[in-house]
């Protein structure tokens, strides 16, 4: 029985290929993200063309998609840890870009669910597979940079295909657009299979990493205090962030009467470019705060996610438009910082052979709380309050102002967390053992 220090790397250089790897598991993640949000702008033309509620609509970007899209990520993160990680990424582009393709032929709310749940499918294997490879590229020291580069596709991926769906549903209707955006993808396809290469696996210096059995792993893994409760408070503060995202096209357009191509400039230049400056400053501020105390990483966080509650709550009660714009720009770099740490703690705990799982948990956190809960729950009450108050408008502002407070506890998991990271990540006096 010896003591392990986690994702310890024997040398601190990337290995070669690391920075075209990074570079195209950037664009990766782009279209990923591209095709997940392109609902977000769209629910609008298709809620009026096919008669949907707000709960119909939160399923499709609740529920719908994270519950196959968390069946799949430890499975799929299993595979990656033992199988040919490319191979992984280029079958599940192929399978999520064909759906959302596919979603310019739907004509009615079932047949939008079964599609939802095929792009849900195929993107679970991105997330846990592209940060294995981050994870072996690069050494320990540069993970929260290398994470924070991968990790920013969400808000500009979500920039991207805001602003891209809003034009391209203006110029093409709906329709054209799913066509439009799911092609990108398949684009992409012949690219991957030349560029990317399969990366050694790196080790904790004993030898080839070994993969521990499932139910060993996932015990370990979830013992480490500073991980389950940094886990706990990504899925929180994910409920704030998605939710954001996902409701604030029908928000704009509700109380302020925007058009759809003035909201997909709003959301996705604003808001969406915000967020991705708040996901790069925490991946490169955090580095540098834990560089020497590890347990600073998730205070960072913390601090950012009370920050943003309050302001993020403004922005969705105010009826000035402009004091709106100002706190969603505020709001969105502070809600985003902590994807970086957090991604970069779960790696830096996680244990040779276990990378991509220990990735997989926090995905699958984050989609069932805030991928699932957080856009089905504002849209269940927001149908609800519209009819107390009388008010589609005023309903759904108050519904997503209501799971706003879910940032307060998530940094209160955050600070937990912190107490507990020197201990667990080895620079405590205790040591974890296996």
């Amino acid at each position: 029985m010896q003591p392990i220090t986690p994702g310890l790397e024997k040398t601190a250089k990337a290995q070669p290929g690391a920075h075209l790897a990074l570079g195209l598991l950037f664009a990766i993640g782009l279209v990923n993200y591209i095709d997940r949000v392109a609902m977000s702008v769209l629910q609008v033309p298709v809620k009026a063309e096919l008669l949907l509620t707000d709960e119909q609509i939160g399923l499709l970007m609740g529920f719908a998609f994270f519950i196959p899209y968390t069946a799949l990520s430890i499975p799929m993160a299993r595979l990656a840890d033992r199988s040919n990680r490319k191979a992984i990424l280029i079958f599940a582009l192929v399978i999520w870009s064909g759906m959302t393709f596919a979603v310019g032929l739907a004509g009615s709310f079932i047949l939008l669910l079964f599609l939802r749940v095929g792009v849900a499918l195929g993107e679970a294997c991105c997330l846990p597979t592209s940060y294995s490879l981050i994870a072996d590229y690069y050494p320990k020291q540069t993970h929260g940079r290398a994470i924070a580069i991968l990790g920013s596709t969400f808000p500009l991926g979500s920039m991207i295909g805001l602003v891209l769906s809003g034009h391209l549903g203006v110029e093409l209707g709906w329709r054209g657009a799913f066509f439009a955006i799911g092609a990108v993808g398949l684009c992409l396809v012949p690219i991957l299979m030349i560029g990317l290469k399969e990366p050694a696996r790196t080790t904790d210096g004993a030898g080839p990493a070994a993969t521990p059995k499932l139910a060993e792993a996932l015990r370990d893994i979830w013992r480490r205090k500073a991980f389950r409760y940094c886990i706990l408070g990504l899925g929180l503060q994910s409920i704030v962030s998605i939710s954001i995202l996902t409701w604030a096209a029908p928000f704009y357009s509700r109380s302020f009467d925007l058009d759809l191509g003035q909201v997909a400039m709003l959301v996705g230049f604003v808001m969406a470019g915000a967020g991705a400056v708040g996901t790069l400053g925490g991946g490169v501020l955090g580095d540098r705060i834990a560089r020497h105390r590890p347990s600073r990483l998730m205070l960072f966080p913390a601090l950012a996610a009370i920050i943003a509650t309050p302001i993020a709550m403004l922005q969705f009660l105010t009826g000035n438009l402009a004091v709106s714009i100002v706190a969603a720009l505020v709001s969105s770099v502070f809600a985003n910082i902590y994807l970086a740490p957090c991604n970069a703690l779960i790696q830096r705990l996680a244990l040779p052979g276990t990378r991509a799982l220990s990735a997989a948990v926090g995905v699958t956190a984050a989609a069932i709380l805030g991928g699932g809960l957080g856009p089905w729950g504002v849209g269940k009450l927001s149908d609800y309050l519209s009819g107390v108050t009388g008010s589609p408008a005023d309903g759904l502002s108050y519904a997503i102002a209501i799971f706003m407070l879910a940032g307060i506890l998530s940094a209160y998991f955050f600070w937990l967390s912190a107490r507990h990271m020197d201990r667990d990540s080895g620079f405590g006096e205790k040591e974890h053992k296996i």
